[in-house]
Order: C-alpha cells, then structure tokens, then sequence
C-alpha cells in the first residue's frame, strides 16, 4: 500500500535494517505481539519484584524534537507469569542487539494507542508513539526493554518498535509531513546508540 511504503522510505532513508507491518500490534492480532511460542505470559525468568508499579524518568529522543514519556504497563495480571505489557532487559549490554526499527501504523487513534498500551491486559506495547497532528513522539517502553509489537519473539528482542498514529486505507490524510519529520529524526537517532546495522536493506512484513 501507497501509503504503509512511504513510512518504509522515511525509515530506510536513515539506512538502518528495517521491517514494515501494515497494521500496529495496537487494535488486536490473531497472533500475540509478544511471539513467544507458548503466548504472552511465557517468561520463565521474569522478575516477578519488579511487576508492580514500575516507572521510568526521562527520554530517549533526538535532541530538539518534541518527546514525552508514558510508561506503558508493565504489571502482574493473574499470577506472577502473567503479566503485561513487555519484557525487562538490559540492551544491548545483555547481548540482545538492536538490529532493526519496526515501524508500523496504529489503525487507532493517538489517545486509544496510549491507553491500550497502558492496560496491561492488552499484552502489547511499543517503545515510540507518534501523534499524526503535531509529530509529537511518545515514548512508552525504554529501549534497553523489550516490547511487544511485531508479533515475532526474535524480531521484538532485537529490535525498537515505532507506532505512527494512522490508518493504513485513509493513510493520506493521517501520515502527515510533521509524522514524517518525527519518524525520519527517530529512525536516525537509535543507530549510533545501539549500532543498529546500516545498509540493510528494507523489506516489507504483511
């Protein structure tokens, strides 16, 4: 779609290894955004201490563009393996390298995309939200954690996930010139930090 490729020319003209998807882990998927094999609360190592009201100070984001930080959930659901809404870890000093920038679209709305990601029974995040309007860029998960967004375990471990608020059919009215801007200056930015690959090229994910 016109629209979803334009996204993937804004990133890949930054030079970084890229995945597409055409719609957010925002709005509901068949398939868990988490992609572990045996489901979203799969974790045999997770720090149940760390599952209850946790917070992040500060964010990461190019200087001299408009960030902000919302903490997604991150909280004990049912049990201590059922929890919401990604990962703890420490990358890339864990060995999880960052090698790509997920970009997808929301197919929702800027407040419901926060909102989801705020409710940790939603079992989906992801590090970057960009409001259409303005380009506002809402940061949600630190980058050293893992989201959970691209529906596939090994792309979420080594990669930053980025959620443009929008609509894949009606993109030209959402994916305006200050989303671009947004999106351009923050695919740039992970690169030096976590030496995510340069020349790689773009490919598309359904």
């Amino acid at each position: 779609m016109r629209s979803t490729r334009s996204l993937a020319a804004v990133a890949a003209s930054a030079g970084l290894a890229l995945v597409v998807a055409s719609s957010a882990a925002a709005g509901g998927h068949a398939v868990s955004p988490s992609g572990k094999a045996g489901g979203h609360a799969e974790n045999g190592s997770v720090r149940a201490a760390h599952l209850h009201g946790r917070t992040e100070a500060g964010v990461e984001c190019p200087p001299g563009l408009g960030c902000q930080f919302v903490p997604a959930a991150y909280a004990e659901n049912s049990s201590p393996s059922d929890y919401g809404n990604y990962d703890l870890a420490d990358r890339p000093a864990d060995a999880l390298a960052i090698r790509y920038v997920v970009v997808h679209d929301t197919e929702e709305d800027y407040n419901s995309t926060l909102a989801e990601f705020q409710d940790s029974h939603a079992y989906a995040s992801a590090h970057y939200v960009i409001r259409s309007s303005d380009g506002l860029v809402t940061q949600m998960v630190p980058t050293k954690d893992v989201a959970w967004h691209a529906g596939n375990w090994y792309v979420n471990t080594h990669s930053v996930g980025i959620e443009n608020e929008g609509f894949a059919l009606d993109g030209g009215k959402w994916f305006t010139p200050r989303l671009y801007h947004s999106l351009a200056r923050l695919t740039r930015y992970p690169g030096p930090a976590f030496r995510v690959p340069a020349g790689s090229r773009a490919r598309d994910r359904p």
